[in-house]
């Protein structure tokens, strides 16, 4: 739902082109990059691969299992 409006908004700043060619004039990433690029900064994070500690964004429950 979040993502249709997002693309009607575009649509509309930008009428007559495809979806591809109004990302690439407003030199907007699309909606699947996004979503792929926030995935790999979180598993950085979950994985201590980042300089920024997971605890910046989230309260960290660490349960040991039993």
């Amino acid at each position: 739902m979040i993502e249709k409006n997002q693309r009607r908004f575009i649509t509309r700043m930008i009428p007559d082109f495809t979806y591809g060619d109004r990302l690439a004039k407003l030199k907007l990433w699309s909606l699947e990059d996004r979503r792929i690029r926030a995935d790999s900064i979180e598993y950085k994070m979950v994985h201590g691969l980042s300089s920024v500690k997971l605890e910046t964004f989230f309260e960290v429950d660490y349960m040991v299992a039993p």
